[in-house]
């Protein structure tokens, strides 16, 4: 077996013909629903011009070794059980009624978090409170380009999650994502898992959000398994044909132990299965226009009234039947819009009249789905109790700045490419030789 592991290749297509492991048909992610991935996503961050990020040729990469990999088959509850495995369906974990769920409530943003996004995340959940008194959070997917540091540690002290957005993010195309090796989906992520937490002190990094939610399928997936991170889940494949309860149904989170049933509208999507490894599907929207789209700042809107309206029947679908976790997410760029973030955030204090619903990370969200338990005894419910200390972070005071050329190298010029703050970097003495990047998460090699 081994033998045939180190020599085996395989090709990913509908039907896919295994060198030396016989002819194997995988039918998760079903291509028939794939559509162009800008109905769903706001396409408007490119490479910038005023740095030296080259769009490299992914597809010139040496791909590891590959391995045979083992047929994905009807998920079941012989085969499936909780907390490690959920079928990909509409079913309330754990056999609950409607009555006995909680309508669980994930905000989430991705890409570079720094002093515009950072305000702006925070005021997103002034104010807001759980029913259990403890206060609400969400989950920021942080790439590495423009991030500062003591931002992140800043957002994880006061109880938000923090996931991996790759180290370049949108600093690439679509299409590098989408042609990427797994190579470079292995150095992205697991380069930038390194950078978080030597830099903002993220030491139990689990999720993962795939740049424009283009998906690498199962060279991305195995990235996530082989990676020192070992990530848990990822929350980047967009549904369309789960996102109406009057269609299939509304879609809960599930596991890739077996054949997952959810549509394909971004290829390409994992065909294999990954015990152990989570999916957090990304409902659309359906805006003015009636058209899908998975981020806020992707649905047309033209009045805060637009903004508030479409959330309410998205989660009054939710609500009324199958209390399927409610995502909410968006780019920075949403957070510039004077009237779209007023219309979210008329949105947010209106949920706080429901005293079923919670506002919590994708990581929380995960350990209610894996445990359920009855809305009457949440107030039980350690992972979502605030009696926890969250982690310190430094006098924003004592930081020093290191700035970089567009070559990644330290200077002290009064025009910079690069900025790194980080609680981790008090002297200048402390400032790395070069700009972490991918392949050198460390800051050595410039």
């Amino acid at each position: 077996m081994y033998f045939l592991r180190s020599i085996s290749f395989f090709l990913f297509a509908s039907r896919i013909q295994l060198s030396f492991c016989g002819s194997i048909d995988f039918k998760n992610g079903d291509n028939s629903d794939a559509t162009d991935g800008a109905l769903f996503y706001d396409h408007r961050s490119r490479v910038d011009p005023n740095t030296d990020v080259v769009e490299e040729e992914a597809s010139g990469e040496k791909e590891p070794g590959p391995f045979c990999p083992k047929p994905c088959g009807p998920c079941s509850a012989r085969n499936c059980s909780l907390p490690y495995c959920k079928c990909s369906n509409d079913a309330i974990p754990g056999g609950l009624s409607q009555a006995d769920a909680p309508q669980i409530v994930v905000v989430t943003l991705q890409n570079a978090v720094n002093s515009q996004s950072y305000s702006g995340w925070l005021s997103l959940f002034e104010d807001l409170k759980n029913p259990n008194g403890c206060p609400a959070t969400g989950t920021f997917f942080a790439s590495h380009i423009d991030t500062d540091y003591y931002f992140v540690q800043s957002l994880q002290s006061k109880g938000h999650e923090i996931g991996d957005n790759t180290v370049t993010s949108t600093r690439r195309s679509v299409n590098y994502w989408r042609t990427a090796t797994e190579s470079t989906w292995e150095h992205e992520i697991s380069d930038q898992a390194s950078v978080l937490k030597k830099f903002a002190n993220v030491t139990d990094l689990r999720g993962f959000r795939a740049p424009y939610l283009q998906m690498g399928g199962d060279k991305q997936l195995r990235a996530m398994k082989n990676t020192a991170a070992r990530l848990l889940y990822d929350a980047s494949r967009v549904s369309v044909k789960f996102s109406k309860s009057s269609g299939d149904g509304l879609l809960w989170p599930y596991s890739y132990d077996n054949q997952s049933t959810q549509d394909c509208v971004q290829p390409p999507c994992p065909r294999q299965c990954y015990p152990g490894v989570w999916e957090i599907p990304m409902l659309v929207f359906w805006d003015v226009d009636s058209k899908p789209c998975a981020v806020l700042d992707g649905c047309q809107a033209k009045t805060y009234n637009d903004i508030f309206r479409l959330l309410y029947d998205r989660f009054i679908d939710h609500y009324k039947t199958n209390r399927a976790p409610f995502l909410i997410s968006m780019n920075p760029a949403f957070l510039s819009s004077e009237f779209k973030v007023k219309g979210l955030r008329l949105f947010l204090k209106y949920l706080t009249s429901y005293k079923r619903v919670y506002f919590v990370s994708v990581e929380r969200a995960l350990d209610w789905i894996q445990n359920p338990i009855p809305f009457s005894k949440l107030d039980d419910f350690k992972p979502w109790k605030c009696s926890r200390p969250n982690p310190p972070i430094c006098p924003e005071e004592t930081l020093n700045r290191c700035l970089y050329d567009g070559k990644r190298r330290s200077t002290t010029a009064s025009t910079f490419t690069y900025a790194l703050r980080s609680c981790a970097i008090t002297r200048p003495q402390d400032c790395p030789r070069c700009y972490p990047w991918v392949r050198d998460p460390e800051g050595r090699l410039c």
